[in-house]
C-alpha cells in the first residue's frame, strides 16, 4: 500500500502533531523536521496523549496553593522586584 500524498510528491508527515498548552509543538515521527500544522493530517492536544502529558501540571498545582504561601500577605514594599 502506498501513501497517496507520497505518490504525488506532496510535502507531508505521517506522524501526529502534538500541541502543548504553552504553544510548543512536537511530532511523533522522529524524522519530522517541519512542524507546520498543514503537513500533518492528525493534530491532537497534549492532554489527549495516553498517560497524560504533564506539561500543565504546574497550573493544576498552583491552583491548589494557598495564596498566603505565595507571599499574598506580605506588604507590597517588602516584595522583591525582578
Amino acid at each position: 500500500m502506498t501513501c497517496s500524498s507520497c505518490a504525488v510528491g506532496i510535502d507531508h508527515c505521517h506522524g501526529t502533531l502534538v500541541e502543548h498548552e504553552s504553544g510548543f509543538v512536537e511530532c511523533t515521527d522522529m524524522a519530522c523536521l517541519s512542524f507546520g500544522i498543514e503537513r500533518h493530517s492528525l493534530v491532537i492536544d497534549c492532554e489527549t496523549v495516553e498517560g497524560g502529558c504533564g506539561c500543565t501540571d504546574h497550573v493544576r498545582v498552583l491552583s491548589k496553593v494557598d495564596p498566603s504561601a505565595m507571599g499574598a500577605d506580605v506588604p507590597q514594599e517588602q516584595l522583591l522586584r525582578a
